[in-house]
C-alpha cells in the first residue's frame, strides 16, 4: 500500500515534504566522543595560532589591538548565530575567536590606559564591561563562566592590593543578588545563573586562600559580614520555597537561628554550598545540587585544615558540627514523615 493510498489529495504534498526532512535526520550518524573531543581541540587550537600570527606577525599597537579583537570577537557572534545547527568545529571555533577577541580587546583597553590610571583597577573595570555587555549576546557556558571568573578575580585583587573588604563583599552582593533575583525571582535556571554560582564559589574559595597565608595577614577580614550576606542569601531561599503557613513554625525559627549563628562561626563557603544545595532540592536542579554536594566537602576540608587551632579544638568542632548535622537530619526526616502520614490520612 502506497502513501497516495492512504491521504486526500490535498495532504499528500505536506506528508512527503516531512518524509524527505524526517529521512536525513533519521539516518543521521552522531560522531563518537572521541572525534568530537579531537574536532574542538583543533578548534582551539587554529584559534589560538590565529591570535599568534596576528600578534608576532603584525605587532599591533595599542588601539589595533582593540580593534582588531573586537573584529574577532564580532565575527564570532555573527557566526554562531547565522550557524543555528553548526557542528563541534564550528561551534568550539565560534567560542575560542570569541575568547581570544575578549583577551585582545582586555589588552587593548589596560595599553591605552596604562599611563592614565592604575593597571589593576582598569583591568577590573575592563573586564566588568567586556563580562556585561557580550554575556546576554554569545549565551555559551564555558564563555560566561570565564569572563565572570576573570572580573571576580580582578576586583577581589584590587581589593586585597588596596587594603578593601568592603569592596570583596560588594562584589560578593552583587554576585550573590544577581544569582538570587535570577533563579529566585525570575524563575529562570539558565547557564548564566550556573556562571554565576561557580563564579561566587571561587570568590568565596579566594577569600579562604588569602586569609589562610601568613603573609596577607594585612587582609584579614572579619568573616561575619561575608556570612551575612550569603545567610540573607539562605533566608531568601527559605521563604521563596517554603509556604507561607510553615515559615513561622518552631523547627523553621530554631533551623534560622542555628544558621544566624552558623554565620558568626564558619567560613562563607560553607554557608554558600548549603546555599546550593537548599536551591538544588527546593527547585529539582541537578546542577545546583552538584555544585552544593562539590562544594560543601571541599570548603569544610579547606576551613578544617586552615584552622589556627589545636588538633584537640579541630576534634571538637568536628564533633559538633555532626551533632548538629544528625539533629538537622532528624528533624527533617520526622517532617517529611509526617507530611507523608497526613497525605496518607487524607487519601
Amino acid at each position: 500500500m502506497k502513501l497516495r493510498d492512504l491521504l486526500n489529495d490535498d495532504q499528500i504534498e505536506p506528508a512527503e515534504a516531512a518524509l524527505a526532512q524526517a529521512h536525513p535526520e533519521a539516518m543521521e550518524v552522531k560522531d563518537p566522543v572521541i572525534l568530537k573531543v579531537l574536532t574542538a581541540v583543533s578548534a582551539w587550537v587554529a584559534s589560538l595560532f590565529l591570535l599568534g600570527f596576528i600578534v608576532l606577525a603584525g605587532q599591533p599597537d595599542e588601539s589595533s589591538t582593540f580593534a582588531i579583537g573586537a573584529l574577532l570577537a564580532g565575527l564570532a557572534i555573527m557566526v554562531h548565530y547565522s550557524q543555528k545547527n553548526a557542528g563541534t568545529f564550528v561551534a568550539q571555533s565560534t567560542l575560542s575567536c570569541m575568547m581570544c577577541g575578549h583577551l585582545m580587546m582586555l589588552v587593548g583597553v589596560v595599553l591605552i590606559m596604562d599611563y592614565q590610571s592604575d593597571e589593576m583597577l582598569t583591568l577590573a573595570i575592563t573586564q566588568t564591561l567586556l563580562c556585561a555587555l557580550p554575556v546576554w549576546i554569545f549565551r555559551r557556558a564555558a564563555y560566561q563562566l570565564i569572563a565572570l571568573l576573570l572580573a571576580a578575580f580582578f576586583w577581589t585583587y584590587y581589593a586585597v592590593e588596596m587594603d578593601a573588604p568592603w569592596l570583596f563583599r560588594l562584589v560578593l552582593a552583587v554576585q550573590v543578588s544577581a544569582l538570587a533575583a535570577l533563579t529566585l525571582w525570575r524563575g529562570r535556571r539558565s547557564s548564566f545563573g550556573y556562571a554565576l554560582a561557580l563564579s561566587v564559589g571561587a570568590t568565596l574559595f579566594f577569600l579562604d586562600w588569602i586569609q589562610s597565608m601568613p603573609r596577607n595577614a594585612r587582609f584579614d577580614e572579619a568573616l561575619w559580614p561575608t556570612n551575612l550576606i550569603i545567610a540573607v542569601f539562605l533566608a531568601a531561599i527559605g521563604g521563596h520555597l517554603l509556604p507561607v503557613a510553615n515559615r513561622w513554625q518552631p523547627k523553621v525559627l530554631v533551623l534560622f537561628v542555628m544558621l544566624v549563628a552558623l554565620a558568626f562561626l564558619s567560613s562563607p563557603g560553607l554557608l554558600f554550598a548549603i546555599a546550593l544545595l537548599t536551591l538544588g532540592y527546593g527547585l529539582r536542579d541537578p546542577i545546583y545540587t552538584g555544585l552544593g554536594l562539590i562544594g560543601l566537602p571541599t570548603f569544610i576540608i579547606f576551613f578544617y585544615y586552615s584552622l589556627q587551632v589545636s588538633l584537640l579544638e579541630k576534634s571538637g568542632i568536628l564533633l559538633a558540627s555532626g551533632i548538629v548535622c544528625l539533629l538537622v537530619a532528624y528533624l527533617a526526616h520526622s517532617s517529611l514523615e509526617k507530611g507523608a502520614s497526613v497525605e496518607a490520612a487524607n487519601l
